[in-house]
């Protein structure tokens, strides 16, 4: 039971995989985009920059989605806190 609620904790503070992926590939590109010489940023400019700007886009909606999941885990593990420390009082005052 410990170990279960342990690991729904690890898992809130931990980014989906989705998410990690979108983070790598926008690093990939940003990366490539620095190492772009002056003279090829017209050119790189018309297939990186709409190729990063979609990545970025995909990141902050798999990012939202993310987020409201783990708003709804959070929400379902303040239940079971409740119930728990009323199962408890009521224990007690038996």
């Amino acid at each position: 039971m410990m170990l279960r609620r342990q690991d729904q904790l690890r898992k809130l503070y931990e980014p989906s995989e989705s998410v990690r992926k979108y983070l790598e590939r926008i690093g990939q590109l940003v990366e490539q985009l620095t190492r772009t010489k002056m003279d090829e940023l017209p050119t790189i400019s018309r297939t990186l920059i709409p190729q990063l700007e979609g990545e970025v886009s995909g990141y902050v909606e798999t990012f939202e989605r993310a987020l409201a999941e783990k708003e709804r885990e959070i929400e379902a593990l303040k239940a079971e806190l409740e119930a728990l420390k009323s199962k408890t009082k009521n224990q007690h005052a038996v």
